[in-house]
This record gives structure tokens, C-alpha cells and sequence, in this order.
């Protein structure tokens, strides 16, 4: 990933006799608007993070975009004048293969986080929810037997008061957990160095979090020691 300097030259002005070439993620299709942009090359893939609730993982995979990114991406060509998309697929793949819009969001990653937020927002009974787009039945059930295994919620999936702490940390349920073990223990036994310690059960943590998003993309995670 270039540094945040090197991305902000592509709304530097072009000289004269030069040409910008723009290569981009799907942020560009409705989050960015970069000037003068003439044409646009579209594939017609992206790669977009799938969860599987029946085994908890998580993986990137490439597929078609939908008709309606196939329009965002098309429109960002000409915005200031005379512009044209260049799609490296056949009409009849839009068509007859490319879906009219994208999968919700919610269908794409672990719902335990909402579940659990919704539970100390006193929603007992999330699966009622009227969601725009609802989650499927069963990533709902592997949820509420993921926090009842982290004793976030009780047998009767009621939120206990570790849930509720749970709740307040902007993380996954499993580091949450993770981290108020530590504090559970580390209260009980008296340890001298304890901000220490949680310093580096954090960083712990977020070596999870990036760990994970390495393996779901196919990269390697280097360790690097610092003293």
C-alpha cells in the first residue's frame, strides 16, 4: 500500500504533454472522485471478503461485480466532460452472468460483534429484528454459540455482566474476552508490571487482527523484533 503523500498526488494537476493512469479498488467507484478522469478500463472483478458460518472462516475471494458497480465504475469516466468506459467483458456476461446488485454487507462477515451489541442494547431476541437485509438464520445461531462459549451471554442467551464489558470494546468478541481475562487475572494476582502486560496483550491482539486479514489474502506475516 503506498503511503498516504504518494496517494494524495493523484489530485495534483497534470502537466502538460502527461498522462495519469489511476489504479484503484472498488473505493473509487462512489467514495473518490479524482479530476479529469477521461477514461475508465473496468474487469469487471473484485475481490470481496466472504464468511462462512458454518466453520467461522473468513476469505477473500475474486468474483463478478454487479450491474449497479459496473454503473458507479462507468460513471467515473467524463464527470468533466467527454469520457467512455472500457469493459474487458461481453455484453452478454453483464447480462446473463453479473448479478443486479452486490451482496449486503452483513452476509459478508461474523455477525457475533452485532449480536452482541444489539444484546446489551436490549435486543433479546435479535433474530425479530426487522434488518433492511438480515443475516442468515444460522450465522445468528453459530453467533450466540460463539458468545455463550466466551460466557458473554447465559445459557438462556441472556447477556451476563462480562458481556456487557464485553460490549464496550470497539474489537472482536474474541479479543474483548481475551483482554478482560487478562485483567481478571492480573487484578486477582496483583502484578506489579500490569500496564505492561496489557500493553502487550493489546499488541497481541492486534497481531490477530492483521494475522488474519494476512492469511484471508494469501500474504505472509513477517515478525520483526523491536528493542
Amino acid at each position: 500500500m503506498l503511503p498516504a503523500a504518494a496517494q494524495l498526488r493523484v489530485f495534483e494537476e497534470i502537466k502538460e504533454g502527461e498522462r495519469l493512469v489511476v489504479v484503484a479498488t472498488n473505493v473509487a467507484e462512489t467514495s473518490l472522485t479524482i479530476p479529469g478522469i477521461k477514461y475508465v478500463v473496468d474487469t469487471g472483478r473484485e475481490k470481496v471478503k466472504k464468511f462462512n458460518s458454518a466453520n467461522g472462516m473468513e476469505s477473500y475471494e475474486v468474483q463478478w461485480i454487479s450491474k449497479a458497480s459496473a454503473a458507479q465504475r462507468a460513471g467515473r469516466a467524463g464527470r468533466t466532460g467527454p469520457g467512455h468506459c472500457y469493459r474487458l467483458y461481453s455484453s452478454a456476461v453483464f447480462s446473463n452472468i453479473l448479478p443486479d446488485f452486490s451482496c449486503a454487507e452483513i452476509s459478508k462477515v461474523p455477525v457475533d460483534s452485532m449480536v452482541l451489541l444489539m444484546k446489551s442494547m436490549n435486543i433479546d431476541k435479535v433474530a425479530n429484528f426487522p434488518f433492511p437485509t438480515p443475516p442468515e438464520a444460522s450465522a445468528l445461531v453459530e453467533a450466540e454459540r460463539c458468545l455463550k462459549a466466551l460466557e458473554a451471554l447465559d445459557s438462556n442467551g441472556r447477556l451476563t455482566t462480562l458481556g456487557k464489558a464485553m460490549a464496550h470494546y470497539p474489537m472482536s468478541p474474541h479479543h474483548s474476552r481475551m483482554l478482560l481475562t487478562l485483567i481478571q487475572i492480573m487484578k486477582a494476582k496483583g502484578c506489579a508490571r500490569a500496564n505492561l502486560v496489557l500493553g502487550y496483550a493489546a499488541a497481541a491482539a492486534a497481531f490477530e487482527l492483521v494475522k488474519s486479514f494476512c492469511h484471508a489474502v494469501g500474504k505472509e506475516v513477517r515478525i520483526i523484533e523491536m528493542t
